[in-house]
């Protein structure tokens, strides 16, 4: 809970640092599906992506769940899910993303 706390008051520029660096360890990939945004991560990855989420406050985000190897990102809108996958597949490059239309 410290860390949590200590992490949101930590720099903007620091919390996305810090996403992108989860997110680059084993992030599969990134893909929107209506309002929500769902990562595959490799087995027991998916905590630490929904924290680094957590920790960055994005606007759009209104919460994330995380489970084995999958995070489920709830979004305020279809096309807030659509512009967060592609910031989130930045860092895995083209061939992590599964973006679709």
């Amino acid at each position: 809970a410290a860390e949590l706390a200590v992490a949101r008051f930590a720099p903007g520029a620091a919390r996305a640092a810090r996403l992108d660096r989860t997110l680059r360890g084993s992030a599969l990939s990134v893909e929107p599906a209506g309002t929500v945004v769902v990562v595959k991560r490799r087995a027991a990855g998916a905590h630490p992506v929904a924290l680094a989420l957590d920790e960055a406050s994005l606007a759009d985000v209104v919460g994330t769940i995380a489970g084995d190897d999958t995070v489920f990102i709830a979004t305020r809108s279809e096309r807030a899910a659509r512009a967060l996958a592609h910031r989130l597949s930045k860092p895995l490059g083209a061939a992590a993303s599964r973006m679709g239309a």
